[in-house]
């Protein structure tokens, strides 16, 4: 299963989508503080990161290129997740194939296959 680190100011929509994917298996790290998540990504090296898109203090494209300036960062798979219609906004990020935007509120089947899709894109481990 997958590390994932989780960024939501929502403290509520942190614990259940955070709880939901343990559940599943996966080894989940909570930041409800998104001036703290490059620095977390570097320390707890996720193999993806699911990130609200607006935030206080630090807006989705902001938060990105922090995470990106970091070693660890540079090639992180992340998902956006966003009460606005992605096509909204999406235009603010470089288009990268390692970032794909839900749209809130997103079904955990939903998440779990844009994790899939990103950490797994040609489908290697469904077919071995």
């Amino acid at each position: 299963m997958a590390r994932i680190l989780i960024v939501d100011d929502d403290a509520l929509l942190l614990l259940t989508t955070a709880s939901a994917l343990e559940g599943l298996g996966h080894e989940v790290t909570r930041c409800g503080e998104p001036l703290k998540a490059a620095d977390i990504v570097e320390k707890t090296s996720p193999h993806i990161a699911v990130l609200d898109y607006a935030m206080p203090l630090l807006k989705g494209p902001e938060l990105l290129a922090r995470i990106r300036q970091g070693a660890y960062g540079k090639s992180l798979p992340v998902i956006f997740l966003s009460g606005t219609d992605p096509l909204r906004y999406a235009h603010s990020i470089p288009p990268d194939p390692r970032v794909v935007f839900l749209k809130k509120p997103a079904t955990i089947a939903d998440l779990t296959d844009a994790i899939t899709n990103l950490l797994d894109p040609d489908g290697w481990s469904q077919n071995h």
